[in-house]
C-alpha cells in the first residue's frame, strides 16, 4: 500500500513540475469552489419542493441562471483585459457568494429569478479571468499540464459535490446555500491573499497585431462584437474557425445529458442512467492527471482530430446499444475523447490569444460551450423525434469525422498565426507543437 502511494505521489510530482505557486493557489481555490457547488444541481428540486413553484416556473428560473452564465462570458473577458484579472476574480467571487447566500432566504418567485440571474452571471464571470491568469503565469510549454490539472479539479469537484449536497438536502436546503456561499467566499479570500494581478502592463492596440490570416466576418456578428470591444477577435479567422469546430463538438457532447439520458432511461431506468453516466466522472478523475505529459508528444491538431473521432464513435455506439455494457463502452470511448480534447483546446486558446486580449479570447471560447449547452439538446431531440435514435447516433459519427477533418485543415493556418504572434511579440515564445 505504501509503495503504491509513493508511486502515485511521484507520478503527480512529475506531471505537475514547472507550475508556479500562483497557479496552484488558483487551482486550490477552484477545487474548493467546485467541491462546494451544491445548489445548481438541486435548484429545480429546491424550487418545486421548498418554494412550491410549478415545474414550468422552476424550469424558467433554471433557464435564467443559464442566461446569466451565457451573458457573463463576454463581460468577464472584457473586464479581465481592461480592468485586470484579479479585480474581475474578486468582484465575481465576492458578489457570487453574497448572491448565493441571499438566494437561500428569498420567497418571492420574481426576486428568486432576479437573484438567480445574478448568481449565474457572477459565477461564470470569473472563468475568462482564471484562464487568462493561467496563460499569464504559465509558460507555453506547461500550459497543457496546467489546464489538465484545472480540468481534473473541476471534474473531481462536480463528482463529489452532488453526493454531499444530496446528503445535506435531506436535512436542510438552506444549508446548501450557506455552504455554497462559504466555499465561494473562501476562494475569494484565497485570491485576495495569494493571487497577484497578472495582467500585462502594456495594452497593445489591436492594430499592432499581425495581419494576413484574419478574414473579416460579415453582418450583425461583426457589429455586435465591435460594440462590446471584440472586433479584434471576429477578424481572427483562425480563431473563429477553431471556435466553430469546438462548438460543433460541444453540441454532440451535450447529448449525454439530454438525448442519451432519455435513451438509457427508457432501456434501463433512471438509476441505470445514473450509474452509467457516473463512469464519465470516475474515468476523468482516474486518468486525467496522467495524460498531459503523453499529449505533449503529439501535435495538437492530431490530438483534437483523434479526440473528435473518439467522441463521435462513443456516441455512435449507442445506435446498437440496448444493454448496460454497451452503454458503458460508449461512455468510456467518448470520455477518452473528452479527456484529451478539453485541456488541449484550452491551452491552444491561450496560445492563439494575443497577450492583451487573453480574457476576451477565453470568453468567446467559453461562449461556444454555453451556446452548445442550449443548442445541443434542442438539435439532438429534434433529430431523435423526427428521424429516430439510430439516425441521431450515426449522425454523431459523421459530424465528428467532419470536425476531425476541419482541425487538420486549419492546422497550418493556426501554426502560421501563432508564429506571427510570436514574431510580433504579442505572446510568449515556446510551447509544444501545433
Amino acid at each position: 500500500m505504501l509503495s503504491a502511494t509513493s508511486v502515485l505521489a511521484d507520478s503527480l510530482r512529475r506531471v505537475t513540475r514547472g507550475l508556479p505557486s500562483t497557479f496552484w493557489f488558483l487551482w486550490a481555490g477552484s477545487l474548493i469552489n467546485r467541491l462546494g457547488s451544491f445548489v445548481v444541481p438541486f435548484l429545480a428540486i429546491y424550487l418545486t419542493d421548498q418554494r412550491h413553484l410549478s415545474t414550468g416556473e422552476a424550469g424558467s428560473i433554471v433557464a435564467v441562471f443559464g442566461l446569466g452564465a451565457l451573458l457573463s462570458s463576454p463581460t468577464g473577458g472584457y473586464f479581465a483585459d481592461r480592468v485586470g484579472r484579479r479585480a474581475t476574480l474578486l468582484f465575481g467571487l465576492f458578489t457570487s457568494s453574497a448572491a448565493m447566500l441571499t438566494l437561500g432566504f428569498l420567497r418571492e418567485p420574481a426576486l428568486i429569478a432576479v437573484v438567480t440571474f445574478v448568481v449565474g452571471f457572477t459565477t461564470e464571470l470569473i472563468r475568462p479571468a482564471v484562464s487568462a491568469t493561467v496563460a499569464d503565469v504559465v509558460g507555453p510549454e506547461h500550459r497543457l499540464t496546467a489546464f489538465t490539472a484545472l480540468y481534473w479539479a473541476a471534474n473531481l469537484g462536480f463528482s463529489v459535490a452532488p453526493v454531499i449536497a444530496g446528503f445535506m438536502a435531506t436535512r436542510s436546503f438552506t444549508a446548501l446555500f450557506v455552504a455554497d456561499a462559504a466555499t465561494t467566499f473562501l476562494y475569494a479570500l484565497l485570491v485576495l491573499w495569494k493571487v497577484p494581478e497578472t495582467k500585462p502592463e502594456s495594452d497593445i492596440p489591436a492594430a499592432a497585431a499581425p495581419d494576413g490570416v484574419r478574414p473579416s466576418l460579415p453582418g450583425f456578428v461583426r457589429r455586435t462584437w465591435e460594440r462590446l470591444g471584440y472586433q479584434e477577435i471576429v477578424r481572427d479567422g483562425v480563431f473563429v474557425s477553431f471556435c466553430a469546430l469546438s462548438f460543433l463538438l460541444a453540441v454532440l457532447f451535450f447529448q449525454h445529458n439530454s438525448t442519451l439520458a432519455l435513451e438509457i432511461r427508457r432501456e434501463l431506468g433512471p438509476q441505470g442512467f445514473g450509474a452509467i453516466i457516473a463512469v464519465n466522472g470516475i474515468l476523468i478523475c482516474l486518468v486525467q492527471p496522467f495524460v498531459a505529459r503523453t499529449l505533449t508528444r503529439f501535435r495538437r491538431s492530431h490530438v483534437l482530430a483523434v479526440s473528435a473521432v473518439l467522441v463521435g464513435f462513443g456516441f455512435g455506439l449507442n445506435a446498437w446499444a440496448h444493454t448496460a455494457p454497451l452503454y458503458v463502452l460508449g461512455v468510456v470511448v467518448w470520455t477518452l475523447g473528452e479527456i484529451a480534447s478539453s485541456p488541449v483546446a484550452s491551452a491552444l486558446v491561450a496560445d492563439l490569444s494575443p497577450t492583451h486580449a487573453r480574457g476576451r479570447y477565453q470568453a468567446v471560447f467559453s461562449m461556444c460551450w454555453g451556446l452548445a449547452f442550449f443548442a445541443g439538446p434542442l438539435a439532438g431531440s429534434f433529430v431523435m423525434e423526427k428521424l429516430g435514435a439510430r439516425t441521431l447516433w450515426l449522425s454523431c459519427v459523421g459530424l465528428c469525422g467532419l470536425i476531425a477533418a476541419g482541425h487538420m485543415a486549419i492546422a497550418a493556418p493556426r501554426r502560421r498565426w501563432m508564429e506571427s504572434l510570436r514574431a510580433a511579440g504579442l505572446t510568449a515564445t515556446g510551447g509544444s507543437g501545433e
